[in-house]
């Protein structure tokens, strides 16, 4: 989910609150391993929804691996 989420971005829809919310809700069932091999390429798609997150949810940045 949100590997697919996180390419939407443009004036009419921005995906962003839906990454922010499943990392939120789900980060236990999240394979950190696996989606930043799917977007290693892109890696600064995906930092850009972790920062996003961070900047929505302050207090859960435990949420989100260190290492990442």
């Amino acid at each position: 989910l949100i590997w697919s989420k996180c390419f939407i971005q443009d004036r009419g829809r921005h995906d962003g609150a839906d990454v922010a919310h499943t990392i939120l809700k789900a980060q236990d069932q999240i394979d950190w391993h696996r989606l930043l091999s799917y977007l290693e390429v892109h890696w600064e798609v995906l930092l850009m929804q972790l920062l996003n997150f961070r900047w929505i949810y302050p207090s859960e940045r435990d949420h989100v691996p260190a290492w990442l």
